[in-house]
């Protein structure tokens, strides 16, 4: 039953039942979640996005293995994440506390089968079974993976966690009971052992059923004391029990990282061998494996719920949700996605700071100089009136005062417009090692300093490749200079969008000076940072320092490269560069 997806879609269906026109589940103010969810929207990307990081938060408290959360129909290739239809909660909103509090349920029961190792628990139950048949086989998942199921409900309950599982556990069980009608069948006979291991007034249950449920029942008491021990797999004390419901391991002793895996697995099998004969020929309804499938459902592109009339249209994808969730994260691919599209290859894209802050940059006092004469001399300038003083000027307007306190006078004032919102781009791939990164350094530090006495807005970034992902770093950061260690290929494209991205929200006339010394050889190509550059109103200058192949380089950048001789000469290109554009 822990496959994300057919224990969602259990859950699912008992919340379609009890609310079928989707206005909300059990109505009323009762969720758990009604006491910290405070984060609400009534537009459906951002509730969406909302929930799904409130999910990604609950799961990252739970352990580091959890894998991420996300909706189905998100772009993300990760492994092993627990995948959520947004069925559930399409509809209304913001969504109710209780569908909150069902969501919550679900990912802290299916994260926590992930921090318990519940899929190495089967692999090593169904290596030591042996060879068994496609029907023996298949008890066996079921009575390995029921097994879990009480486990990681039971370790939930050392938290405020357990109240969520066990709300969604009472609706799975009601479910799972209006389906299983006939007797016996094997499906039933596990759904009152998951159910009697945690609700003991269980009402009287079949006689068909008693024996076999005394056998699963016994391992209830040692799966509490395990879990009441600690969810940790790497418990290094010796784990030895009292197990006289099972004498074949009775006395045994597991050590190791891997032991309450171990404890587990050998309960399993002897349960199962316990009751396979009386129960090899019962009805079985439900044939899926859930721990020997694999963990991430069928992928679903668009939601078939039906819409009611006054009900919200559903999104035709999630983009618009990965990408208002991209926006206060360092993983920015949802928002270069957004701008490329689906038509050219895109690699990972990541805002964060590689950075060392042992630099010690040489500063050239003339060029910082020069710089600062630049935006002094030539800025533009905001013509100001400052009345009502005491010397200067008369004036008329204040005239009336002069018998008063005598400040009839006026004062005209030309301050230097904060006008400006540049950054420094600089290409930090393996070939920009060595005295050109040195030189880089340099120029930052001169500009920086340059302009940090002025009202102008200045930010640098530098970019590389690293195992298939664009890294953006801040090379200012906090008033500090940093640096680089210059490695990987050349993704300016994605660089360009990604360094546009943060200046986007930015007054003033917006200036990007990219530097680089060859073309682009990975990721995105260069015309899609061009053309946002160029819809945005940011103006893209590319410099483009000692590569042989011209022609190539002018084809990617097409009229906003300048090219220069070598990397010594980016400084003063940069100083010409200015003064043009602040010139005009």
């Amino acid at each position: 039953m822990n496959s994300t997806d057919s224990y969602f879609d259990l859950v699912k269906a008992a919340v379609d039942q009890e609310s079928p026109d989707g206005t909300g589940f059990l109505k009323g103010s009762g969720g758990i979640s009604a006491y910290w969810r405070k984060n609400l929207s009534s537009l459906e990307t951002v509730e969406l996005s909302n929930v799904l990081r409130a999910l990604r938060k609950v799961a990252g408290f739970l352990g580091d293995n959890v894998g991420s959360v996300d909706w189905v129909g998100m772009s993300t290739k990760k492994k092993g994440r627990i995948v959520l239809d947004p069925d559930i909660i399409i509809g209304r909103y913001p969504i109710s506390y209780e569908k909150m509090d069902i969501l919550v349920g679900i990912v802290v029961h299916e994260a926590l089968h992930r921090v318990v190792w519940s899929e190495r628990v089967w692999q090593e139950a169904v290596k030591q079974a042996g060879e068994i048949t496609p029907r023996e086989k298949l008890m066996l998942s079921k009575v390995v993976s029921t097994g879990e199921d009480i486990y990681v409900d039971m370790v939930s309950q050392k938290s405020v966690l357990g109240l969520y599982t066990a709300k969604v556990r009472q609706m799975a069980l009601a479910m799972l009971k209006r389906m299983h009608r006939a007797v016996p069948s094997v499906d039933e006979l596990l759904r009152i052992w998951w159910d009697t291991a945690f609700n003991k007034s269980v009402q009287a249950v079949n006689e068909v059923y008693r024996d076999k449920l005394d056998i699963l029942s016994a391992a209830n008491g040692w799966l509490e004391e395990i879990a009441a021990g600690g969810t940790s797999v790497v418990d290094r004390d010796d784990l030895k029990r009292d197990l006289s419901h099972f004498p074949t391991i009775s006395g045994k002793v597991w050590h190791g990282v891997v032991g309450r895996c171990d404890i587990r697995k050998d309960i399993y099998l002897e349960v199962w061998k316990k009751v396979y004969e009386d129960i090899k020929f019962w009805r079985v309804y439900d044939f899926g494996m859930p721990l020997y499938s694999p963990l991430d459902p069928k992928e679903k592109t668009k939601s078939k719920k039906k819409r009611k009339p006054g009900e919200f249209p559903l999104l035709e994808s999630m983009d618009e949700v990965e990408a208002e969730l991209a926006a206060d994260s360092t993983d920015i691919t949802p928002l270069i996605r957004a701008v490329v599209g689906d038509d050219d290859e895109v690699m990972s894209t990541s805002l964060w700071d590689f950075t060392v802050s042992d630099t010690h940059p040489v500063i050239d006092p003339y060029l910082v100089t020069r710089l600062k004469r630049i935006f002094e001399l030539y800025a533009e300038r905001k013509y100001l009136v400052n009345r009502g003083l005491k010397s200067g000027k008369i004036d008329a307007r204040k005239l009336y005062r002069a018998p008063i306190d005598g400040r009839c006078f006026k004062e005209k004032q030309f301050r230097t417009e904060a006008s400006w919102n540049i950054v420094l781009l600089v290409d930090a791939s393996a070939s920009m090692g060595g005295v050109k990164w040195r030189m880089v350094e340099n120029t930052v530090a001169a500009i920086y300093t340059a302009l940090k006495s002025t009202n102008n807005h200045f930010q640098a970034f530098g970019y590389f490749e690293i195992e298939k992902i664009c890294m953006i770093s801040r090379i200012v950061k906090d008033n500090k200079l940093l640096s680089l260690q210059p490695m990987g290929q050349t993704a300016s494209g994605q660089a360009i969008i990604g360094s546009a991205l943060q200046m986007a929200q930015m007054g003033g006339k917006r200036l990007l000076i990219h530097v680089t010394d060859g073309g682009s050889n990975c990721g995105c190509d260069v015309s899609h940072g061009i053309n946002y550059c160029r819809k945005k109103k940011i103006d893209l200058v590319t410099l483009g320092c000692g590569y042989d192949d011209r022609e190539l380089m002018r084809e990617q950048y097409g009229d906003s490269i300048r090219f220069l001789d070598s990397i010594e000469q980016v400084p003063g290109a940069i100083e010409g560069l200015l003064r043009k554009k602040i010139l005009g």
